[in-house]
């Protein structure tokens, strides 16, 4: 509402310079101002008008520029966020059961997003939302999982992701699904995008099922599902798994439509 009003007032500000030069460098401004003063504007009339619509361009393309969300907009969708990743967990869980596949004793899931430190420069991707559960031996099939949160150590919460880096990188410019798995080679190449830190940082993962939140034409973000495990105990790359945690991704992109143009760092 607040960026409506300026963006009006600057309009009418504008237009009413157009008026001002146009009627200042008339003769009929002369029992106004001086004949010095309607000369003078007549001499530069085209120059006046010419900064006015220098001004109004600026105008236009500002308005149009990202314009990326506070920090304080993520933490009123923290609770939402979470009970989403909740419930992604619990169905993941369900869709092993029903498999007959025993679970992987650690999973974590992360929702990031882009962010921009000022409107002019691309985003990279961060972690903004997270949660992941650990298994005890005596948890078993149709147990829920016990959450933990945060799940993240600071190095990987604090990572920015360039686009086509790792699997949330490659998923994003993409704009598909990605799959990494450190021992098998059809899933090894999102490491080889990776700087020395990444590897540093993410070297206790095995396996990760990256999957790109699209909204309005453009990827907004990415979920990321991430194991100690190989992806013979995630199943990470089943068509049953990456499609159920799909239908989430649709309704997370809905509901976190207002990080559309990032977040602010």
């Amino acid at each position: 509402m607040l960026t409506r009003l300026k963006n009006t007032i600057v309009g009418l500000l504008i237009f009413a310079g157009f008026t001002l030069i146009n009627y200042l460098s008339s003769t009929d401004s002369l029992f106004l101002i001086s004949k010095d003063v309607q000369e003078f504007t007549l001499r530069y009339k085209y120059l006046f008008l010419g900064m006015i619509a220098l001004i109004y361009v600026i105008q236009q393309l500002f308005r149009d520029l990202p314009k990326p969300v506070d920090m304080s907009d993520v933490h009123e969708l923290r609770p939402i966020i979470r009970s989403y990743l909740e419930h992604a967990l619990i169905e993941y869980s369900k869709i092993l059961d029903s498999m007959e596949v025993k679970r992987p004793s650690q999973v974590r899931m992360n929702v990031m997003f882009k962010t921009r430190d000022q409107a002019f420069k691309g985003g990279k991707l961060k972690i903004i939302y997270s949660l992941g559960y650990n298994i005890s031996g005596e948890e078993g099939k149709g147990d829920t999982p016990k959450f933990k949160e945060p799940c993240y150590t600071s190095a990987e919460e604090g990572e920015l992701w360039k686009k086509g880096q790792g699997a949330c990188g490659a998923a994003w410019k993409k704009g598909d699904l990605t799959v990494f798995d450190s021992s098998n080679t059809l899933y090894q190449s999102p490491k080889d995008s990776l700087s020395k830190r990444q590897k540093e940082i993410t070297q206790g993962i095995n396996s990760v099922l990256s999957i790109p939140l699209w909204l309005r034409g453009k990827v907004i973000g990415v979920l990321n599902v991430d194991s100690p495990r190989n992806i013979t105990e995630t199943r990470f790359d089943d068509p049953l798994i990456y499609s159920k945690l799909d239908d989430y991704v649709d309704s997370l992109a809905k509901i976190c439509a207002i990080f559309i143009d990032g977040i602010k760092v």
